[in-house]
């Protein structure tokens, strides 16, 4: 009885180790997924910020966006929030930059280069990744 207490004991504190061990890189991972979604959407805004709603309506940069106009081109017409739950702060103006507010400014990280009418995005790489 007493060896079993003590197997018991080392298996259940080797649980505790790999689950302290594991659930930080868990978190970081499911973190890193929920903000790749969260500049998918944030693209998509983007997009009908700068390119949909200005060309339809033949706008200039800083002209005033309603939002309704930027909802017709949104599936169901609903405006897409980040996967942690918060509405994005959209400037509806053209050529405006939605932000996230708990993961930033991500578009500021993007570079999009358009190239022969179709459009590549490059995540630019902070210094040391």
């Amino acid at each position: 009885m007493h060896v079993r207490r003590r197997i018991l004991l080392v298996v259940s504190a080797g649980a505790v180790l790999f689950a302290l061990g594991f659930l930080p890189s868990h978190r970081l991972a499911q973190q890193k997924r929920e903000q790749k979604k969260c500049l998918q959407y944030l693209l998509q805004v983007n997009e009908v910020l700068n390119c949909c709603v200005p060309l339809e309506k033949k706008m200039k940069p800083g002209d005033p966006i309603a939002p309704n106009d930027v909802l017709d081109f949104m599936k169901d017409r609903v405006l897409p929030r980040c996967p942690s739950g918060c509405k994005y702060l959209v400037p509806y103006v053209a050529g405006g930059r939605p932000v996230c507010p708990r993961h930033g400014d991500l578009l500021r990280e993007v570079a999009q280069v358009n190239v022969f009418g179709s459009q590549a995005i490059y995540l630019k790489r902070s210094p040391g990744e």
